[in-house]
């Protein structure tokens, strides 16, 4: 089940599904519960009138009416209450409901809030950890594309203690200059006469014979030299399966630079690793990049968890590795 950090209005995003968290009773709360009713229109809370009360923990879904999702899944979660209530064993209850509906509804992309933390008052490390734990032991859910959606507006302060980060892109980060636009394109062209022409062909033949291996050859490569299985790397880098059989497929795929950073993550490769594969893909990590800055951090360091990179880079407005959709 690939994830996807996002920092958007859940009720604009044409995903199959979206999570609204619920009173166990039909009416209309406030924060997002209440913006989902105003962007659904009158009709949405007729319908969850007929689905009737939700004890903690449940999930039911409805039509999603005026928004561009198909479907909205109402989950009912509890306050916090200092942990003495069982919120926990409820909140992951309500992402097990939440996964198990999804299933029964063939439903492929699904964008939901980072549950408990907001309205319901959940310290953010305890529902941050929950979803993590939710996410990594869900079944049968490989189909589905996630998105973690930044409702409740949380401060890179509280994506974890990214102090030690930002003081590495700030000792590394160089923004570099953008391309020479007054360059003139016919200064790159060169007029060659008969015999040049030929040299060149020949030149250009022999550098072709040399072309190293792709960047499909390359990570096939390393997967089997390394006796790994293939879901469980795909998996690790936050890739689908349909991705990755594209990659394994077609020797010449061309993969964005996520996509391949992500493997490099999944694989647990050093620096010098990390960069033959992306060179297999024509990519380098340079310090022109603060994405690509923050990758390193986390290389260096030996932290391999392709959720906490996501995470911070998040938390610095970087793209998340792995898939991407919207």
């Amino acid at each position: 089940m690939p994830l996807e950090f996002v920092s958007t209005d859940i009720t604009t995003m044409p995903v199959d599904a979206i999570v609204s968290p619920c009173s166990p009773h039909p009416i209309v709360t406030e924060s997002l519960n209440g913006t989902v009713y105003r962007a659904a229109g009158e009709a949405l809370l007729a319908a969850r009138q007929n689905l009737g009360a939700l004890p903690f923990g449940n999930s039911a879904i409805s039509s999603a009416f005026q928004l561009p999702a198909k479907y909205i899944i109402h989950v009912a979660i509890p306050n916090w209450h200092g942990g003495m209530q069982g919120e926990a064993d409820i909140l992951r209850r309500c992402y097990e409901t939440i996964f198990h509906i999804a299933l029964q509804n063939r439903i492929t992309s699904l964008a939901l809030p980072l549950l408990g933390y907001g309205a319901q008052g959940f310290p953010y490390e305890l529902a941050r950890n929950i979803f993590l734990e939710m996410f990594t032991d869900s079944q049968n859910t490989e189909e589905i594309y996630l998105y973690l959606v930044n409702t409740a507006n949380i401060p890179p302060s509280l994506l974890a203690d990214w102090h030690t980060v930002h003081d590495y892109i700030t000792c590394l980060f160089t923004p570099s200059g953008s391309p020479d636009d007054n360059l003139p394109l016919s200064s790159g062209i060169y007029h060659l006469n008969e015999t040049d022409s030929h040299t060149a062909y020949c030149d250009l033949t022999m550098r072709l014979s040399k072309r190293e291996k792709t960047f499909s050859d390359t990570l096939m490569s390393i997967i089997e030299h390394r006796g790994l299985k293939e879901p469980t790397v795909y998996k690790k880098a936050n890739i689908d399966r349909k991705l990755f059989s594209k990659i394994k497929t077609n020797p010449n795929y061309q993969p964005t630079k996520t996509t391949a950073l992500a493997f490099a993550i999944a694989l647990e490769l050093t620096l010098p690793e990390t960069n033959d594969l992306l060179r297999s893909a024509g990519y380098t990590l340079t310090y022109s990049s603060k994405s690509d800055i923050i990758v390193e951090y986390f290389i260096t360091k030996k932290e391999y968890d392709i959720f906490t990179i996501n995470e911070a880079l998040f938390a610095f407005g970087e793209a998340s590795l792995g898939s991407h959709r919207i």
